[in-house]
């Protein structure tokens, strides 16, 4: 029996280059007396040299590509290589040898070869016509690239074929050595770049992929079929040629090269890629493009269509709200500008102007805020005989007229209303614009007001610098004035109400709400006086030597004074905590207590320090330093306030106080911020006039 065989096809695998799979078909070779006639080649893809595209690279079997040259391969072919980037082209290294080879005896048992046939394009799984064909051609799809790309290792050998320019022409490309090849048996092909000194040996020629398959011309338009070998009775390769019993080689093998689809390639496209995927491969979205449509508050950019496909959109982006674009309504006054909706608003900035009995409006030629000349004349609304209203151009924005009520000051003592039903009082214009109902008073004296506390004994509340001072609730009261320092902030909410005035100095705010009554509200008052006393009152009752020592006062108790009548009682103690407690403070006429408390001040649960024999006015509770905050606890707030309180007059410079709520029959005053909460009261009323 006589057989012939092929060796299954190989394709280089490398990093980079394209990888394929491929399938051997053995042929069926003339069988008689036993003898064999194995014939095998190796079919190996490459890539190609990026200038001299006749050396093939990409394998272990190559030498480097020249200096300055990069070794082109790609895992996808692109027909016709719309992206210019090569990747329509291809190396193929096409090596022959031989397996078992038996003859007759005394025979060689070599096998010639005289030529190789190698067809272009296939259609999927099927054969040829037995005599020069090896498949059913596909059509123009895959081109031969000529002689010229030739190259072998075949020793003494040069090869022709049968298309020696290349390009259209048959699918069949017949490849003839100048020299018949003589290989021995068990040549295994080889691809080094030695031959094997078995006979073996390779020719190299290049290809390129110039048209996508025809449609409908098998199931695998994007597969590449093609096929190399022998045929038998074509006289291709011959074992034991010119001997009794020779034998003819004949087989086919297949292999695929995958190509790209046909890609759009622009702006927004990218064409195949042709080493991942093999798809086409739109820009990345939002990739700009031509912004043709001379709208500048839109931004042209690509992005993907149902179709996958990468479109240019003039509307991609819109710009960002008051973008400026062209201003074409001709009005001064308004400022053209992009909505964020990708639409020139010429409307979009309008220059705001008042236009009132002080305000022309907007002039639409100038574009600007015209206001009415100074010292037009007004609505006088705030019923203050000791000022005439004008218009005034602002002191922080030349293009606005603003009406002020205190445009004009009344000359100093113009009579006013006199409001507050004080007989000790007679109300007058101050020269200033205010009617000051205390513009002549007469002086009085306090039973609640502690003297130690000098200037400031005009302050039933006195907020020192800067904190705040929060009354809430039901209706306890603050029986006096209130006073504010620089910066600080008065609150008053519910029905809480304050007898007296309520003075600000310079940087003060007041806010109210709610049903409580208040009196006048005085503004930028000098309140210097005031604070600087009750700072020096609290310095020197802290230097006052102690003539009581106690470490803390935390049950009912009675403290008597040991001033004889003339002379202050210094209590000096730690904690003063109580419970439920009252601590009774003892003396007669001319005695006065002094109380330096270095820790806690707390009243809970309807406690109480009540002056016995003394006034209010004579009891002061110096809190000293910084620590927790003075409170005051245990209900009963609003009208006839409260379950906890204290005779006397109450200075913490560096704590904060809570009357939570808590009654204090005297002054309050304070540092940090003050909560005079759920209908808390702090009582020092004015004394009757003396005439």
């Amino acid at each position: 029996m006589q057989v012939s065989q092929i060796r299954a096809a190989r394709w280089a695998i490398t990093g980079g280059l394209a990888a394929f799979l491929a399938i051997a078909a053995a042929g069926f070779p003339t069988q008689a007396h036993a003898f064999v006639c194995n014939g095998q080649f190796d079919l190996l893809q490459k890539g190609y040299c990026s200038t001299t595209t006749t050396q093939g690279c990409g394998t272990s079997f190559d030498a480097a590509c020249p200096a300055g040259e990069t070794c082109k391969t790609f895992n996808f072919f692109d027909p016709g290589d719309p992206e210019k980037d090569g990747a329509d082209q291809l190396r193929i290294s096409l090596s022959v040898g031989t397996s078992t080879i038996t003859g007759p005896a005394g025979a060689p048992n070599s096998m010639t070869v005289h030529e190789i046939r190698f067809d272009l394009d296939c259609v999927q799984n099927s054969g040829g016509n037995g005599t020069n064909s090896l498949c059913t051609d596909q059509g123009d799809v895959v081109e031969y690239l000529g002689d010229a790309t030739i190259t072998t290792n075949c020793p003494g050998v040069s090869w022709t074929s049968t298309q020696p320019l290349g390009g259209p022409g048959g699918n069949e490309v017949v490849f003839t050595p100048s020299t018949a090849i003589v290989i021995q048996q068990s040549c295994a092909p080889s691809q080094q770049s030695a031959p094997p000194a078995c006979g073996g040996c390779k020719v190299e020629f290049g290809l390129r992929v110039v048209h996508q398959e025809p449609a409908g011309s098998d199931a695998t338009p994007q597969i590449v079929e093609e096929a190399a070998g022998y045929i038998q009775g074509q006289g291709d390769a011959v074992c034991n040629e010119g001997l009794t019993g020779s034998l003819q080689s004949g087989s086919t093998q297949t292999a695929n090269m995958p190509i790209c689809p046909t890609c759009t390639i622009d702006q927004c496209n990218l064409g195949c890629d042709e080493q991942v995927t093999g798809m086409c491969q739109a820009q990345t979205a939002s990739t700009p493009c031509a912004d043709t449509d001379g709208n500048a508050c839109t931004t042209a950019g690509c992005e993907l269509n149902t179709a996958g496909l990468g479109t240019c959109v003039q509307t991609h982006l819109f710009a960002s709200n008051s973008t400026p674009c062209a201003d074409s309504d001709g009005n001064a006054c308004t400022t053209a500008g992009c909505d964020g909706a990708g639409t020139c608003d010429q409307n979009h900035s309008v220059q705001v102007c008042t236009t009132d009995q002080c305000n022309k409006g907007c002039d639409t030629t100038t574009g600007k805020c015209t206001p009415q000349p100074a010292s037009t004349p007004c609505g006088d609304t705030d019923g203050n005989t000791c000022t005439t209203a004008g218009c005034e151009v602002s002191a922080t924005d030349s293009t606005l007229g603003v009406c002020v009520q205190t445009h004009l000051f009344a000359s100093n003592s113009t009579p006013c209303a006199d409001t507050d039903n004080n007989a000790c009082t007679t109300a007058g214009c101050n020269g200033q614009g205010t009617c000051d109902q205390s513009h002549q008073a007469i002086t009085s004296t306090s039973n609640c007001a502690n003297p130690i506390v000098g200037a400031a004994t005009d302050c039933t509340v006195l907020e020192l610098d800067g904190s705040k001072v929060d009354v809430t609730g039901p209706p306890g009261g603050l029986v006096g004035d209130v006073c504010i320092g620089p910066n600080g902030k008065l609150s008053i909410t519910g029905s809480e109400f304050v007898t007296g005035e309520v003075r600000l100095a310079a940087g003060a705010t007041f806010s109210k709400s709610g049903s409580g009554t208040v009196g006048s509200v005085e503004t930028n008052q000098d309140l210097s006086a005031e604070i600087n006393a009750a700072i020096a009152a609290s310095a020197s009752a802290a230097s006052q030597p102690c003539t009581i020592t106690l470490s803390s006062i935390k049950s009912s108790t009675t403290i008597n004074a040991t001033g004889g009548g003339s002379a202050a009682t210094v209590v000096c103690v730690g904690d003063v905590v109580l419970n439920g407690a009252t601590v009774t403070l003892k003396g007669v006429a001319g005695d006065s207590f002094i109380f330096n408390v270095t820790g806690k001040f707390v009243l809970n649960g309807g406690s109480r320090i009540i002056a016995s024999g003394i006034q209010p006015k004579d009891v002061l509770y110096n809190i000293l330093g910084s620590g927790e905050q003075v409170a005051f606890t245990g209900g009963g707030g609003g009208t006839g306030c409260c379950k906890s309180s204290v005779d006397g007059t109450l200075i913490a410079l560096h704590r904060n106080i809570a009357l939570s709520p808590g009654l204090v029959n005297g002054e309050l005053i304070g540092g940090q911020n003050i909560s005079i909460v759920s209908g808390a009261s702090v009582k020092c009323p004015p004394s009757p006039c003396i005439p």
